[in-house]
């Protein structure tokens, strides 16, 4: 089972780090600088995310209606929402698959 979940986490540690205990990255034996760079994407992410997204929210509930209010709210919704493409279009992009040539082995023809 350990050696299962080294493997899954050398495919993904990336992406582990964000919702995994830091401890695990350790005993996954995820190289340290590739460690530090995702935890401070996530740690950027997550803060900005849910501070500005809890902020907007609270000001919100109790009465404010400003400009400013409803624009703190929206980098929040937003910080999330780059988070989580970012994360999906990496993921895309390293699992790209190579197009399979036509059975006969000529091409098609278009027309």
């Amino acid at each position: 089972m350990v050696d299962r979940g080294e493997k899954l986490y050398a495919r993904w540690g990336w992406l582990a780090v964000f919702f995994t205990p830091a401890i695990v990255s350790g005993t996954a034996k995820m190289r340290p600088y590739q460690f530090a760079v995702w935890n401070l994407l996530d740690s950027l992410g997550w803060a900005v995310s849910v501070a500005a997204s809890a902020y907007g929210v609270g000001r919100l509930a109790t009465g404010h209606h400003t400009g400013h209010d409803f624009a703190i709210l929206v980098i929040g919704l937003g910080a999330g929402a780059l988070v989580t493409v970012a994360a999906v279009r990496r993921h895309r992009r390293r699992t790209v698959r190579p197009v399979r040539a036509p059975a006969s082995g000529l091409p098609d023809d278009p027309s």
